[in-house]
């Protein structure tokens, strides 16, 4: 039998590079499967493994609502799926360690690590979803408060080590339960990379951008309320770049309501290897999350990671989360009030002041640590 070192299953976001060049440093002898949205991809493997798809792609209509009031079926259907995959990997290629960054994913291989399929399994705990806000839909109430704490309680429980993306998980799980779950727990943050090497100066773009879901509680009406009056001053556009999801028609439609759907371009979902040039005409980005007791705030967004990387700075609320006081202290952005007059006065001192908080970025992420995954993996 031929064994794989590192069988790693990582959501794509801003790290997802990194992840995967610290990972084949480590060991080459790895299978790395991407997470993206709506498909699996396998992004590397070991010549001597053989994978009849190297992309598995999950059920889904072009009718959002229907796809809302499948979401349980889907989801069963998808982590059957999901458990084939892992299943035969784990059998067939018995991997010395499972780094899965998704609950329902490190559960099904914690399970399997019980078995005795693989010899450790690492649980990259990137959310905390379980919020209690009553202006969620029923089945994502249900499924945000029911049945993920319970999932991450089993993955805690059946992984053995647990990698908090933030102390406010780890938090908010010991606040939930009233007591530590994982037996062992570390905190694990990936150090940023500058994408872009644009001069500071960048006057001549016109443009700010909204990357990530379009949800109810996102902030982007306020950016479309507040449009028209900005344009009087400059002649700004707005990019607005992410999966078509529920919300999306109802952006459009305010989007017309107040007459300015020609100076917004939905350009869907973009692929991150595609962001440099999406992105190079933009001299800010946004996340204008108007409620506090959203699970953003227990997580690092992965749209503020990607601002930043691409040395745009970021105008955000206070729940736009864990991230908020970083930005604040090292002045990476503007953190305002959900306000139209405030986000407006926040765009043009942004537009004004962009060289010196694209500096402060490239300062910032120049003082990040660098990540130890030998480590992360053997320690």
């Amino acid at each position: 039998m031929s064994r794989i070192d590192i069988l790693a299953y990582k959501t794509q976001s801003y790290d997802t590079d990194s992840f995967i060049e610290d990972i084949l440093r480590y060991s080459k002898n790895s299978v790395l499967l991407i997470f993206d949205f709506d498909e699996i991809t396998v992004h590397h493997k070991p010549s001597n493994i053989s994978l009849k798809n190297k992309t598995i792609r999950f059920f889904k209509t072009k009718n959002h609502k229907l796809n809302y009031y499948l979401s349980p079926l889907l989801l069963v259907v998808h982590i059957f799926i999901i458990f084939k995959l892992f299943f035969v990997l784990c059998y067939k290629y018995r991997p010395k360690v499972c780094w899965i960054e998704n609950s329902y994913v490190a559960l099904i291989v914690g399970f399997l690590r019980r078995l005795g399929l693989c010899s450790k399994s690492i649980y990259g705990a990137g959310d905390w979803v379980a919020v209690g806000s009553n202006r969620q839909k029923v089945l994502s109430y249900v499924g945000n408060n029911f049945i993920f704490p319970i999932v991450d309680y089993l993955a805690c429980k059946f992984n053995d080590v647990v990698l908090n993306h933030t102390e406010e998980i780890a938090k908010a799980r010991h606040e939930f339960w009233g007591r530590e779950i994982a037996k062992k727990e570390k905190l694990y943050v990936y150090k940023m990379q500058i994408k872009t090497r644009d001069s500071y100066n960048n006057k001549q773009r016109k443009t700010f951008c909204f990357i990530g879901d379009v949800r109810e509680d996102s902030g982007l009406d306020i950016a479309i309320k507040s449009l028209a009056d900005i344009r009087r001053k400059q002649k700004f556009i707005l990019k607005i770049i992410g999966p078509q999801r529920q919300y999306y028609n109802y952006i459009k439609k305010t989007s017309i309501k107040y007459n300015v759907n020609k100076y917004l371009q939905f350009l869907g979902f973009v692929d991150t290897d595609k962001l440099v040039e999406t992105l190079s005409d933009c001299f800010c980005g946004i996340s204008l999350i108007t409620s506090n007791n959203s699970y953003s705030a227990y997580t690092i967004s992965g749209k503020l990671i990607h601002y930043l990387q691409y040395l745009l700075p970021v105008i955000v609320t206070e729940g736009a989360g864990a991230f908020v006081p970083v930005i604040r202290n090292n002045e990476l952005g503007i953190v305002i009030e959900p306000t139209k007059e405030a986000f407006i006065n926040a765009v043009f001192t942004i537009y004004d002041e962009q060289e010196q908080y694209r500096r402060n970025i490239v300062k910032y992420i120049n003082s990040l640590p660098e990540i130890d995954i030998k480590g992360l993996i053997e320690n």
